[in-house]
Protein backbone atom coordinates (compact mmCIF):
# COMPACT_ATOMS: atom_id res chain seq x y z
CA UNK A 1 0.00 0.00 0.00
CA UNK A 2 2.75 2.48 0.82
CA UNK A 3 4.48 1.71 -2.50
CA UNK A 4 1.31 2.69 -4.36
CA UNK A 5 1.07 5.96 -2.47
CA UNK A 6 4.76 6.65 -3.14
CA UNK A 7 4.24 6.07 -6.88
CA UNK A 8 1.23 8.41 -6.92
CA UNK A 9 3.18 11.09 -5.06
CA UNK A 10 6.08 10.75 -7.51
CA UNK A 11 3.75 11.12 -10.48
CA UNK A 12 2.09 14.21 -8.97
CA UNK A 13 5.48 15.73 -8.19
CA UNK A 14 6.69 15.01 -11.73
CA UNK A 15 3.70 16.79 -13.28
CA UNK A 16 4.02 19.66 -10.80
CA UNK A 17 7.70 20.08 -11.65
CA UNK A 18 6.85 20.01 -15.36
CA UNK A 19 4.24 22.76 -14.98
CA UNK A 20 6.64 24.81 -12.86
CA UNK A 21 9.40 24.56 -15.46
CA UNK A 22 7.05 25.50 -18.29
CA UNK A 23 5.78 28.58 -16.43
CA UNK A 24 9.32 29.65 -15.53
CA UNK A 25 10.46 29.22 -19.12
CA UNK A 26 7.55 31.31 -20.42
CA UNK A 27 8.28 34.10 -17.94
CA UNK A 28 11.95 34.06 -18.87
CA UNK A 29 11.04 34.23 -22.58
CA UNK A 30 8.72 37.16 -22.00
CA UNK A 31 11.44 38.95 -20.06
CA UNK A 32 13.90 38.40 -22.90
CA UNK A 33 11.41 39.69 -25.48
CA UNK A 34 10.69 42.73 -23.32
CA UNK A 35 14.40 43.43 -22.93
CA UNK A 36 14.99 43.14 -26.69
CA UNK A 37 12.07 45.45 -27.49
CA UNK A 38 13.30 48.00 -24.95
CA UNK A 39 16.80 47.88 -26.42
CA UNK A 40 15.25 48.67 -29.81
CA UNK A 41 13.54 51.73 -28.35
CA UNK A 42 10.02 50.39 -27.82
CA UNK A 43 8.17 51.05 -24.60
CA UNK A 44 5.14 49.15 -23.34
CA UNK A 45 1.88 51.09 -23.34
CA UNK A 46 -0.99 50.65 -20.97
CA UNK A 47 -4.21 51.24 -22.90
CA UNK A 48 -6.46 53.87 -21.45
CA UNK A 49 -10.15 53.06 -20.92
CA UNK A 50 -11.06 55.79 -23.39
CA UNK A 51 -8.90 54.26 -26.10
CA UNK A 52 -10.32 50.79 -25.45
CA UNK A 53 -13.86 52.19 -25.69
CA UNK A 54 -13.11 53.94 -29.00
CA UNK A 55 -11.61 50.77 -30.48
CA UNK A 56 -14.57 48.66 -29.40
CA UNK A 57 -16.99 51.20 -30.89
CA UNK A 58 -15.07 51.19 -34.17
CA UNK A 59 -15.19 47.41 -34.28
CA UNK A 60 -18.93 47.35 -33.56
CA UNK A 61 -19.59 49.94 -36.26
CA UNK A 62 -17.47 48.03 -38.75
CA UNK A 63 -19.37 44.79 -38.08
CA UNK A 64 -22.71 46.57 -38.50
CA UNK A 65 -21.86 48.28 -41.79
CA UNK A 66 -20.07 45.44 -43.61
CA UNK A 67 -22.03 42.37 -44.64
CA UNK A 68 -20.62 38.97 -43.81
CA UNK A 69 -18.44 38.12 -46.80
CA UNK A 70 -17.86 34.55 -45.65
CA UNK A 71 -21.50 33.49 -45.75
CA UNK A 72 -20.88 30.85 -48.42
CA UNK A 73 -17.77 29.39 -46.88
CA UNK A 74 -19.31 25.92 -46.51
CA UNK A 75 -20.51 25.64 -50.07
CA UNK A 76 -18.54 23.51 -52.49
CA UNK A 77 -19.31 22.60 -56.04
CA UNK A 78 -18.68 19.44 -58.00
CA UNK A 79 -18.84 18.87 -61.73
CA UNK A 80 -22.42 17.61 -61.50
CA UNK A 81 -23.69 20.33 -59.19
CA UNK A 82 -23.70 21.63 -55.69
CA UNK A 83 -22.71 19.38 -52.78
CA UNK A 84 -23.78 20.51 -49.32
CA UNK A 85 -23.98 24.17 -48.68
CA UNK A 86 -25.57 26.86 -46.68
Amino acid sequence: MSLEILVIICIVLFFGLTVFLIVRSERKGRGTKLQISRSLGFTPLEPSPELAQKISQLYENLRKTQPDKNGDIYRSYAVQGQIGGV
